[in-house]
């Protein structure tokens, strides 16, 4: 009976060594998978923190621009768009700040066609006569386009009225900036 106790024993501590052993393997490989995930996320996070540091850049070069675009506005537009952000939505007031505006626009137009007037030499001048009488009749059949595209689009309802303003404003704001790029083109010493 003593052998039999022995041997017992004996397979008994196999047994718990074995399952000790199993034990151990099986923890050294849950640890091995743990180590390998922790890589794969120190990877993952070292990509993610080179891509907000790329989002960033481009974040910090586009509020550059925006930056560099409201500084190069002109008054006229930054009036205008600061006098849209109080407008109530009433039609008859958005016709009238639009064309007030455009107003505006027509007489900055104006002013950079008679200074480039002064600025060319005669035989330049005729090209600046000549461009903005085309320009006019350009407008002109444009405007009634979008007119008439309106129209048949909202039947001469009245957003009407706004988009006819609208056309007025950008038509002399386009031509007024153009005009003002030209003479200040004369106007540099290079």
């Amino acid at each position: 009976m003593r052998i039999t106790k022995i041997i017992l024993l004996i397979v008994v501590c196999l047994m718990v060594s074995g399952c000790q052993q199993s034990r151990i393997e099986d923890l050294e490989n849950e640890s091995t998978n743990q180590n390998q995930e922790v890589l794969e996320l120190t990877n993952k996070v070292f990509e993610l923190n080179k891509m907000v540091e790329k989002v960033k850049k481009e974040n910090d070069e586009l509020i550059q621009i925006v930056s560099d675009y409201e500084q190069s506005k002109h008054p006229i537009e930054i009036e205008f768009e600061n006098e849209m952000k109080s407008w109530s939505g009433n039609n008859d007031e958005g016709v009238y700040i639009v064309l007030g505006y455009g107003d505006q626009w027509k007489e900055e137009m104006n002013k950079y066609y008679n200074l480039l007037l002064e600025k060319l030499n005669e035989d330049k001048r005729k090209w600046l006569v000549s461009s903005q009488e085309q320009w006019e009749l350009f407008t002109k059949e444009n405007e009634e386009l979008a007119w008439h595209v309106n129209d048949q689009i909202y039947h001469d309802g009245s957003i009407m009225r706004i988009f006819d303003a609208n056309i007025y404003y950008y038509r002399y704001r386009d031509r007024a900036l153009y005009l003002k790029e030209k003479y200040e083109i004369l106007s540099c010493d290079y």
